[in-house]
């Protein structure tokens, strides 16, 4: 009972010791790292971690801590690239708070990882992380200045530190690099170039500079230029007389070796003639009677650059003022002015009438400015011809001339021609010398008339200038030769010969329009393209339609040809006159009627019989033949032509050039290329170069038949096109 009782006291005993020495020995709970002080390692972490370049190689890590100060230390692993982290890399005592990385490799594709942490024992805080990439910045600012003609100085901008030097690549023309053309070290911010013609005088060069470290380098800066020997400019020839000139240019170069002058002769190869330091030159052995070019360069050795070009002609000038006057029937005096030098004279051609010439009739030394011939005979003979120029040596100015005897005239054009009257004239430019005492026109169905044979004359007055005159009791359908004519003192002369035919017929229509006519075979034909406003019962054709109303009627109307359009016309009238109208078919087949009473529009089967009877007499329609069926009845475009009709009147519309099929007008049909109005696209076609002419026919419900004749063909061709065209007219009489 007493033991029993003892334990109890006992182990209450001990239970409050315990619980004493429990409460008295409780320890503290403030290490970061003691689990039970449920305190997160993130809290003693270093914070504010940061990388700073110091240059290419070398980097910076710093760091602040704010944490626990019983720490040990820190501790950082490194990681470079895509290897595995280096643990521990580095340690440091807990009074570190940078460190810097010695071992940066200069690679910008390389990026560097860092992990710090603060440590105690074998207690960790949280890490922090950082990553950089190596920093090697490019130069910058590159800029190109020029020395001189072959130095170009390269300067630019170093934004690195720690590099070993600068590399320069160059390339010319988009050719290929060539690397490290020049090398620097790393305090230079400057390299000259002094080999830049490489290959030519002007070239694209162009440059790019890099950084480098062992065999890193940085991004390249670009520049480039055009390297150029600076050419002269403002190259001038001053003439000093016929056979020496003066160059003078502006030098624009520095460190050329001198200037090259090349020459050439009209289309001729060039040659050099001088190379000089000068920037002036004499040249005085040139070919004359041509144009003359000059380019000047600047070179060093074989190395031209461009050029500063001139020319100037080198003709001759001929004598001017030339004048001659009639002394006596036996005697004229030549008079010229002339105020060149550097020539050796004069030289005189003489012609009697229409005979040879007579090369070098005289020759004249360079003073002179007269000369008199007294071998003349204006009884025996009508004209004496002088032609005068300079020379040097075998080269001669051009001819200028001058004649003497009978007067001067011209004939005028044949104009308002009918069936038996027309219009000519004459124009008198000089008298000769002697007084005009009488003055007309000549005309006969044989060639050449003059005063003393021809068929009528008249006489209109006396003195110079132009007058008309009418041509009266003429047959119908006769081919008439004319010429002027004019008398002084010394004789009479005749002008050129203009040939013509009177119409056959006329007919008018409502309008009062009068047609020539002309018999073609068994056909009687309007010679004219007709031009009436109105319908044969005096209702007016509409016209004025637009593009869009054109192409959608199917009533008649007709169309003139925009005058803008046509070189030479300044009014709708002169292109109704001359063209005549462009008639859609509706108008055609209106039964009101488009021809004069009595005349119609022709079948396609009278056309037919038209070109048949050209055919027949010897004008194939074949398009190749240069007397094919449509030139034997297109209107000519030459003027003066000795085949009478409109050839002989420039003022008709004429057929666009070709060479070799145009018109000969042999019937006196006189088509003229009037072209065609449309509905799509251009409204006014094909003017000067195609003739377009409906027949009566159709063709179906939609299309008609047509002719047409091309200033590129012999043809005259049969096909149909859309009633809503717009083609020419022509009308043929009734049985």
């Amino acid at each position: 009972m007493v033991n029993k009782m003892f334990f109890n006291r006992l182990r209450v005993f001990s239970l409050i010791v315990l619980t004493t020495i429990l409460t008295t020995c409780k320890p503290e709970r403030d290490n970061p790292w003691d689990i039970l002080a449920n305190i997160s390692p993130d809290e003693w972490a270093p914070n504010n971690l940061s990388i700073e370049n110091v240059n290419i190689l070398e980097k910076i890590i710093s760091w602040n801590y704010s944490g626990d100060n019983r720490i040990q230390g820190f501790k950082l692993d490194r990681k470079v690239g895509n290897d595995n982290w280096e643990v521990a890399h580095q340690a440091f005592d807990k009074s570190t708070k940078s460190w810097n990385d010695t071992d940066i490799t200069p690679d910008s594709t390389i990026i560097y990882s860092y992990r710090l942490y603060s440590f105690a024992g074998d207690k960790e805080s949280t890490e922090v992380t950082i990553t950089s990439k190596p920093s090697f910045p490019a130069p910058t600012n590159l800029q190109i200045e020029k020395v001189n003609e072959i130095k170009y100085k390269l300067t630019w901008t170093d934004n690195s530190i720690g590099e070993q030097g600068f590399k320069i690549d160059r390339r010319t023309d988009n050719g290929d690099w060539t690397i490290a053309h020049g090398v620097v070290d790393a305090n230079q911010t400057a390299y000259i170039d002094t080999n830049v013609f490489v290959a030519k005088s002007s070239i694209n060069i162009e440059y790019r500079i890099y950084a480098y470290y062992q065999s890193y380098e940085t991004t390249k800066a670009f520049a480039n230029t055009n390297a150029a020997l600076t050419p002269p400019s403002n190259l001038q020839i001053t003439q000093n007389s016929i056979t020496s000139v003066t160059l003078n240019w502006t030098d624009n170069s520095t460190g050329e070796e001198g200037f090259r002058v090349e020459r050439k002769h009209g289309s001729g190869e060039w040659q050099q003639i001088a190379q000089t330091k000068e920037t002036t030159l004499n040249d005085n052995e040139f070919e004359l009677n041509t144009t003359v070019y000059y380019r000047i360069s600047a070179y060093i050795e074989e190395y031209n650059s461009a050029y500063a070009e001139a020319n100037f002609d080198a003709t001759i000038p001929p004598p001017t003022n030339l004048t001659i006057y009639a002394n006596s029937n036996t005697s004229i005096t030549l008079s010229w002015d002339y105020t060149q030098t550097g020539y050796q004279g004069f030289k005189v051609d003489r012609r009697i009438d229409e005979g040879a010439w007579e090369e070098c009739y005289v020759s004249l030394d360079a003073t002179q400015r007269t000369y008199t011939d007294n071998a003349m005979d204006f009884t025996s003979n009508n004209l004496y011809s002088y032609r005068l120029y300079a020379y040097h040596e075998l080269q001669n100015s051009e001819k200028v001339d001058t004649y003497i005897g009978k007067p001067i005239l011209n004939t005028l054009e044949v104009t308002a021609i009918t069936a038996t009257t027309a219009t000519s004239g004459g124009n008198i430019t000089n008298d000769s010398g002697s007084a005009i005492t009488d003055r007309g026109i000549v005309w006969s169905t044989s060639q050449n008339p003059t005063v003393d044979s021809n068929q009528g004359i008249t006489s209109n007055g006396s003195g110079t200038g132009s007058w008309e005159s009418e041509l009266v009791e003429l047959q119908p359908g006769t081919v008439y030769y004319v010429r002027a004519y004019a008398t002084n003192s010394l004789g009479t002369q005749h002008g050129n010969q203009f040939s013509f035919s009177t119409w056959q017929g006329e007919v008018s229509d409502i309008d009062g329009n009068i047609y020539r006519t002309v018999v073609i075979g068994n056909q009687d034909w309007m010679a004219e393209n007709l031009r009436t406003t109105r319908y044969r019962n005096g209702i007016d054709i509409p016209t004025g339609l637009s593009l869009n109303d054109w192409g959608n009627t199917t009533s008649g109307a007709f169309a003139i040809y925009p005058y803008s359009s046509i070189d030479g016309f300044s009014s709708v009238n002169e292109v109704l006159k001359a063209y005549g109208a462009l008639y859609n078919f509706y108008a055609v087949a209106d039964s009101r009627g488009l021809c004069p009473t009595g005349w119609h529009v022709p079948t396609d089967a009278e056309w037919q019989e038209l070109v048949d009877y050209v055919v027949n007499q010897g004008y194939p329609n074949n398009s190749w033949e240069v007397n094919g069926a449509s030139n034997a009845l297109k209107s000519c475009r030459q003027v003066s032509s000795p085949l009478g009709g409109d050839c002989a009147t420039s003022t008709h519309p004429r057929w666009d050039l070709h060479s070799t099929h145009f018109g000969t007008n042999q019937f006196g049909f006189s088509t003229i290329p009037g072209g065609a109005c449309g509905y799509v696209g251009d409204h006014f076609v094909h003017i000067g170069r195609w003739g377009y002419w409906w027949s009566s026919s159709e063709y179906d419900v939609s299309n008609a038949w047509r002719n047409s004749m091309g200033n590129e063909s012999g043809w005259v061709t049969f096909s149909y096109n859309s009633k809503k065209l717009g083609f020419s007219v022509r009308c043929v009489k009734d049985n």
